[in-house]
């Protein structure tokens, strides 16, 4: 998984650029549910806590002046590193994915 994120949120379009942020952390948050039982209970509620604050934190400062949007970059960054360290377990441990490969998936 790898999050992609713009750094104002701007949506390109001109529609509805107040959903955008939102929808951003919907996507993530549901990507973190469909690897869940795969990452484990306390990442994943370690993952969608950081989630939840990493939001505030954009929301709090959607035109990058006071520094928290910058803090919510840093907890999307710990969110990759929590996914990488499961996948790194998941290939020590030789557990197979769903296609029966041991890949960290």
């Amino acid at each position: 998984m790898v999050l992609h994120v713009s750094r104002k949120f701007k949506k390109k379009t001109g529609y509805f650029p107040e959903t955008f942020l939102e929808a951003d952390f919907y996507e993530l948050n549901n990507g973190l549910e469909l690897v869940r039982e795969k990452r484990g209970e306390d990442n994943y509620a370690k993952a969608i806590d950081m989630s939840a604050r990493a939001k505030a934190l954009f929301e709090a400062d959607p035109d990058m002046k006071t520094g928290q949007a910058e803090e919510g970059i840093v907890l999307l960054d710990e969110i990759s590193d929590l996914i990488r360290d499961a996948r790194r377990r998941r290939v020590r441990a030789k557990l197979k994915d769903d296609l029966g490969e041991v890949s960290g998936d």
